[in-house]
This record gives structure tokens, sequence and C-alpha cells, in this order.
């Protein structure tokens, strides 16, 4: 049956009063069969302007009740055929059906809709579209979607009735052709959106008709080629036919688009460009031809002083010719990331002085010409990543005086120039990460006053200038990860004493066996993981109430008892503590982590753990003891729920069967209910509970329910 339907009325008469008694009482609405809803605007009485939401249920219970969906649309259709024109008038009718449901439109199933403006069907299943669907409907129709329906098949003259539609949508059908006469009458329309069809044909006149189209979106088809008429569209302005099977461009092929701004050629299968195939586009402003397999660009393939976005990423040429951009003096963007480039020439960019970015990333070029940038003086964003460059020049950057965000992450640097980012105040963010460091030389950072990002993570680095920090006041972000630092100088973070807005700090993957001071930063997150920590001392993180992720798993700290870790910390959310030599957890360690949420205490030495060092964690929802000591539930057992807990891990720990039962006479485990384990019917609301061990077979709590 259907499955909704919304209908927007416009009421303009005085009569409004009559609308529920009138037009409700005809249409019979059945409160278990539809949803429908009906949006009453315009009404001349203030006094009914509330009305903007009418239930079905306000039809009176003696009416006769519709029993077919399609007996619905055949009433609205002839109670507006012959309803007084003062009373009310459907403008917008929208319908969608049940999966599999069959909407059987008919011949002039829309007539008398005089008012009608905008109509959208979504149907999986339309037993057929008539040639003659839309005879008798009203001459204003501006919007029509068909979508989502299976239909093969769009009949010629379909539209002939609606001079006045400007936008049609029929997108997600199967329709796999259109022909000359389907869009024959819509002279008005603006607006063509048959994407994600299995459109394979468009015969040549088939765009004749659509002298005012501007928009034509053809993109998700199976074309492999263009109709002649599309040359006819000389008010088109956007197209994109992304996502199909053309494999080149003629010459002629966008000829006559005189007024073509943006096209999206994405994702086909276009090996070349005929020599002069886009010089006819002297509006284009924007230009995506990434996703192909194009091996060559022909020289002046580019020749718009309007195009300002290029996107030529994503294909299989290893060079790219200077002379493509000599008539793009207004280029913006130029994304050439992942095209198999092994050189460019230090001239490529010379002809565009306005670029703003720069895409080089994913290719396999090995040198920069040091005056590659020098004619960029306006370049934001340059991205450089996934090369094989080994060495900058120092003054490589000269020419780039306001760039914001650099990335020359996985490649192959192993030093860098003290002076290579001098002068570049307006930095803001650097990844040098994966790349061979083994040092970062003295001054490097020192001009950079509003640098919020740095990532050197997965380098070589084994230790650290105490001045390394030195001149970036506005650090947020530093990811010194995946290294081989053994230690930090005591005052590296001195810089950042009085700033508070430095929040994340990633150590993790090091070989650290000590910490400096960095109990004043106010870092919410910090990673110390995979390091050779022994120790944590009562300075390390000293007032650091910020602090609301830590991780200090796998290294090799063997008590808490002196460490009063995170005992002033309630904004503390995640501790991660797994795979240390911790045989104990002290009582007040935690007692004021009241927000804390995510608890791993795994791959330890514990032989037991007390539930009172979380008892005040009424957010705790994952608790992880995994791979200890533990021998006996009983040693769990507390008195206060807790209300958030999902996920409590006690496998691999020396569990029995035996004493994994409250009570010593009870039945075999197989049989054993949730209320008899102990302490696990104190967490109301968990979700899975793991007790895997030799002895015990695997079985997990499921919402109350054990399950083997």
């Amino acid at each position: 049956m259907i499955e909704y339907m919304e209908i927007s009325i416009h009421c303009y008469s005085k009569k409004f009063v009559n609308l529920q008694e009138n037009y409700f009482h005809i249409l019979k609405l059945h409160s278990d069969q539809y949803k429908v809803s009906f949006n009453i605007d315009s009404c001349s009485e203030p006094k009914f302007s509330y009305y903007s939401l009418i239930s079905p249920n306000s039809v009176e219970k003696n009416n006769e009740l519709a029993s077919c969906s399609d007996e619905l649309l055949r009433t609205l259709r002839d109670y507006q055929d012959g309803a007084p024109p003062d009373v009310v008038e459907i403008e917008s009718l929208s319908i969608g059906c049940e999966d599999n449901y069959t909407l059987n439109l008919e011949k002039h199933h829309f007539k008398g809709m005089f008012a009608l403006k905008k109509l959208n069907v979504s149907c999986m299943v339309i037993s057929s579209l008539p040639h003659d669907l839309f005879c008798g409907t009203t001459p204003w129709l501006n919007h029509l979607t068909i979508s989502s329906t299976g239909i093969l098949i769009l009949p010629e003259k379909l539209f002939t009735n609606l001079p006045f539609l400007r936008t049609l949508v029929i997108t997600k059908n199967a329709i796999e052709k259109l022909t000359d006469e389907v869009f024959w009458g819509l002279d008005s329309l603006t607006h063509l959106k048959p994407e994600s069809n299995k459109l394979s044909m468009l015969t040549d006149l088939v765009f004749l008709p659509l002298k005012s189209l501007h928009i034509l979106n053809m993109k998700n088809n199976s074309l492999d080629s263009l109709p002649q008429s599309l040359g006819s569209l000389s008010q088109l302005t956007f197209l994109d036919l992304s996502n199909n099977n053309l494999v080149e461009v003629s010459y002629d092929m966008f000829q006559g688009l005189k007024s073509l701004n943006r096209l999206y050629l994405t994702y086909n299968k276009i090996f070349q460009f005929e020599h002069e195939s886009l010089t006819g586009l002297k509006t284009i402003n924007y230009l995506d031809i990434s996703g192909n397999v194009i091996q060559y660009l022909p020289e002046g393939m580019f020749q718009s002083s309007s195009l300002h976005t290029l996107s030529i990423n994503e294909n299989s040429y290893n060079e790219i010719n200077p002379e493509n951009f000599l008539i793009t003096p207004n280029l913006r963007e130029l994304n050439l990331a992942q095209s198999s480039i092994i050189s460019l020439r230090s001239e490529l960019l010379f002809y565009s002085p306005h670029l703003r970015l720069v895409d080089l990333r994913g290719n396999f070029v090995t040198e920069l010409a040091s005056d590659f940038l020098s004619k960029s003086p306006q370049l934001v964003y340059f991205y450089l990543q996934g090369n094989k460059i080994s060495n900058l020049s120092s003054n490589f950057f000269h020419g780039t005086p306001i760039l914001e965000d650099l990335n020359l992450s996985s490649n192959n640097f192993t030093i860098l120039s003290s002076l290579l980012l001098k002068n570049l105040s307006c930095l803001l963010y650097v990844d040098l990460s994966n790349n061979s460091l083994k040092s970062i030389p003295k001054g490097f950072l020192s001009e950079l006053p509003n640098l919020q990002i740095l990532n050197l993570s997965g380098n070589e680095l084994t230790n650290l200038l105490p001045d390394f920090l030195n001149g970036t006041r506005k650090l947020n972000k530093l990811d010194l990860s995946n290294n081989n630092i053994i230690t930090l100088p005591d005052n590296i973070f001195d810089p950042l004493r009085f700033y508070d807005g430095f929040h994340h700090l990633e150590l993790q993957n090091n070989k650290l066996e000590k910490l400096p001071d960095i109990s004043f930063l106010e870092v919410s997150y910090l990673n110390l993981a995979f390091n050779n920590i022994e120790d944590i001392s009562r300075d390390n993180f000293h007032n650091m109430t910020s602090l609301t992720h830590l991780n200090i798993s796998h290294n090799a700290i063997d008590t808490l008892t002196n460490s009063p870790l995170i005992l002033k910390y309630q904004n503390v959310m995640s501790l991660d503590l797994s795979g240390n030599s911790l045989s104990e957890i002290p009582n007040k360690m935690l007692m004021e982590a009241i927000r804390l949420q995510f608890l791993d205490i795994s791959r330890n030495k514990l032989t037991s753990f007390k539930f009172s060092i979380v008892s005040n964690m009424q957010e705790l929802s994952e608790l992880r003891l995994a791979f200890n000591l533990i021998k006996n539930l009983k040693t769990l057992w507390y008195e206060n729920p807790l209300p958030s807990m999902k996920v409590l891990d006690l496998s691999h720990n020396l569990l029995s069967k035996e004493n994994t039962i409250q009570s010593k006479g009870a039945p075999t485990m197989e049989k054993k209910q949730w209320e008899n384990l102990s302490p696990m019917n104190k967490f109301p609301n968990l979700e899975v509970n793991v007790l895997l061990h030799y002895n015990i077979r695997y079985f997990r709590v499921v919402h109350g329910k054990l399950e083997f």
C-alpha cells in the first residue's frame, strides 16, 4: 500500500471552516493505512492559521473507510476536479510506497489538480507511465520528481502538457534510453537530473527542446557517448557526467556550450583528449577530470582565463607540460595528485600566480627545483606527501609568504635545512611524519609564531634540542610518536608554560625511560604508551586538571603506591594502564575520577581487584581486567551497582568453574542463570561479560541472559 502522502494545501477563502467537513470527509482516510500530513498555509482567516497539521484521526468515525490506496488517489483527483474554486487547492503532493507495492498510475491520473506546483512520486514499483498521465493537470507544475521507481522507459511526449516545468528529477530508476521526443514541450526546463539510472543510449536530438536548460546531471549511468544535441544547450552552466563509460573526449563533444561554468568527467574510462577538445569552453571555471586513465595531456589543453579550479588527479600521465597553463592566469586550485608523475618542470606554476592550493601527493617525484614556488605568492595549501623527495633547498618556500598548510609526510627526507621554514609566519599546520629524519636542526621552528599542529611521528629521531619549541607560541597539538626518543630535555616544553591552548601530546612508541616536567601543560590528551617508563612520580601529572584521556599502557611500571596518579582529576574519561607489571591498584588512586568511562588494567599482574575502587564511577561503561592473575570472583564483590557498565572483560585470568558460582551447592554452569553469578548481577545494563579460560568454556552475558 501507499506508505505516506504529504499534501500541501493553499487556502485562500473565508470558507476554510468547511475544509474539514467538505474535504477530509470525502478523502475517507484510514488511520491504520496511511500516514497523511496536510500543510495548510496562506489562509485568509487568522483564527484558523494554527491548522498546520491535521491527523487522519480527525475524520469522523462513521465515515466509510477507504479500502485501497489507489482509491485514495482517485478520491483526491476526483474531488479536486469538482471542488468549488473558492475552497481549497492542492499545491504540493508527495507519494511514497511500501517495498514491492505496485502503484497504478492511470491515464489523466492527476486531472483536475489545477493548483499543483510540486509533485513527488517515489515507489519501488510503478506499473507504467501512460504518455497522457499529465493531461488535464495544471500547466503550472514547476517541480516533478519520479525517483526510485524501477521504471525502464519514459514515454515520448510524456511531459508535453507541462510547459512551465522548471525542475525534472528522474533519479535512481532503471531507465536505459532517452529518445528524441521524450522532452518535447519542456521549453521552460532549467534543471534536469536523470542521474543514477542505467542510461546507455541518448538519441541525437534528445536535448534539442531544452533551450532553457542550466543544470544537467547525468552521473552514475553507463554512457559511452554523447548526442550531438548536447551542443544546442547554449544556456547550460553545469554538466556532470561522472561515473559513466566515456573513453575519449572528441574535439566537438562540448562545442556550443558557451555558458558552461562547471564540468565533471570524473571516474570514466577516458584515456585521451583530442587536440582543442576543450578550447571552446571559454567560460569554464571548474573542471574535474580526475579518476580516469589519461596518459597524455595535449599541449594547450586548458585555454580559459576563467578557469579557477582544475582537478586532473588519479590519472596515468608521467609528466605535465607547463604550456598547458599559458592561458590560465586566474587558476586558484590545481590538483595533480596520484597521477604517476615522475618529474615536474620548474616553470610549471609560473603562469598561474594566483594559486592558493597545489596538490602533488601520491606521485613519484624525487626532486623539485628551488624556484618551483617562486611565482606563487598567494599559495596557502601545499601538499607533497607520498612522493620520494629527500631534500628541499633552504629558500624553497621564500616565495610563499602566506602559506598555512604544509604536508611533506611520507617522503625520503633525512635532513632539513634550518632555514626551510624561515619567514613563514602564517604557517598553521606542518606534517613531516613518516620520513627518515634523525634530528631537527636548531631554530627550525623559531619563526612560526602561529603554528598550531606539528606532526613528526614515524621518523628516526633519538633526541630533541632544548630550544626545539622556541617560537611556537600557539601550538595545540604535537605528535612525536613512533620515533626512537630515549630522553627529552627537562625544559623542552617551557615555551608553552604560559599558553593554555596546548591540548594534545603524543609520545607513544618511543624509548622514553622518564618524563620531563609536563605538570604545567593544560593537555586533555596524553599518550605515553609503548615506552620504557618505570615510574610515574607525583610531579609528572601535578595540576593537569584538564586531562581527559591518558594512556600509559605497555611500559615497565610495577607500582603506583606512591603515585596518586589522577587523584584530583575529575575530568578524566579514559585511562589505559594495560601492559605494565602492576600487582595492585591503590584504593584511593581513582577516588575522584567520577567521569571515568573507560578503564583498562589488562595484561598486568593483579591477583585481585576491589570494586570499591570504581564504586563512584557512575559513567564507567567499559572495564577490562583480562590477562591478569585473578582467581576468585568473590573478591570482586561490592554493594553499589554501576548503571552505565556495558563491557566487563575478565578473560585469561585464573578463574575456575567452581569459584565463579556464588553458592557452593549451585547447579552446573550450563544451567546457571544470570542472577546466580556474583557479582555480575550488580550490572543491570551489562551487554558483554567475558570469562574465557582453559577451565571455563567461553560464554558471555547479553542483556541478562547467559550464552555459551
